[in-house]
């Protein structure tokens, strides 16, 4: 009886072990989301659109796959939870957002009073991070996301995840997450700053006197990528009521308490000539301590 009862155990603790693999899912069954782009329709539906990665490219392995790189696919919906389900009628693989590094929203839906009732629900699947770009586009979202075509990047994720590194230490887009835009805008104390950015071309001849005094758009520069981040989108109460240059967020973002930059570069005029310009860099240790009497009309330093 007793050698009976120790061999039903030995085969008990052998099965246990196998059990963690009943739900397995092999990588090239799954299609990583990159970027979700969000855009507003005429009717009560959205035009949710995915960047979905192709994990078997792009990798250090030197087998080669006969594959594209990504895929990008548009689908009306309701939500993004939906359109992810809706995905399934033409996408062979498992759509997840454990990936995703950017949600891609229009200007138009930005303005619109239902926009944060529509991306706060983001946040209750389990497989959004909250430390997701938050990006306003000047055109559609799908169009952005079309668009995009990195020159150095084979994932589209890398993409965003490197351009973040630059906003860091260039200071001309804030660091914008989904979740810092759900906090601030429950807390309802402050206005709130996201990346703004475009794909298109804004006709302007005027060349600013500034490096950085440009909005997404307005830097003239010739590129294979028409891409341009830089400037950001103002959001009052979870609804976007305006846009600032890439040199006033700069400022705004040393104004604030605990700023995140710690070197910058700006060109100042020649004080001997002012048809040229002088370099520098601006290493930013310190708290600075401004004293500014506030108490007639106009704020005057001290």
């Amino acid at each position: 009886m007793k050698h009976k009862l120790l061999a039903l155990t030995l085969i008990f603790l052998m099965i246990f072990p196998l059990m963690g693999c009943w739900d397995k899912i092999e990588v090239e069954e799954l299609g990583y989301v990159a970027v979700i782009g969000i855009d507003k329709r005429e009717d009560n539906f959205l035009d949710v659109t995915f960047r979905i990665t192709n994990a078997q490219v792009g990798t250090s392995t030197k087998t080669t796959v006969d594959e594209p790189p990504h895929a990008t696919i548009t689908l009306a919906a309701t939500d993004i939870l939906s359109a992810r389900e809706l995905a399934d009628t033409s996408i062979t693989r498992r759509l997840t957002f454990t990936h995703t590094v950017a949600i891609v929203v229009s200007e138009e839906l930005a303005k619109s009073e239902e926009f944060y009732q529509i991306l706060e629900p983001a946040l209750r699947d389990v497989d959004l991070r909250e430390k997701i770009n938050l990006i306003v586009s000047r055109e559609k979202a799908s169009d952005f996301i079309r668009r995009n075509s990195p020159q150095l990047e084979t994932r589209p994720g890398k993409f965003y995840d490197f351009m973040s590194e630059r906003w860091r230490e260039s200071g001309i887009v804030p660091q914008s997450n989904l979740h810092r835009f759900i906090q601030r805008t429950e807390d309802n104390t402050s206005a709130y700053m996201a990346i703004y950015a475009t794909c298109k071309d804004v006709p302007s001849n005027i060349v600013s006197d500034s490096n950085f005094d440009y909005i997404a758009g307005e830097v003239p520069k010739k590129s294979a990528n028409p891409t341009q981040m830089i400037g950001s989108a103002i959001f009052r109460e979870g609804k976007m009521v305006s846009s600032i240059t890439g040199e006033e967020t700069r400022l705004a973002l040393l104004l604030r308490p605990k700023s995140e930059l710690h070197r910058i570069t700006m060109a100042f005029p020649d004080p001997m000539d002012e048809r040229l310009k002088i370099t520098g860099a601006i290493s930013v240790r310190k708290k600075a301590k401004v004293k500014v009497d506030v108490s007639e009309g106009e704020p005057k330093y001290m």
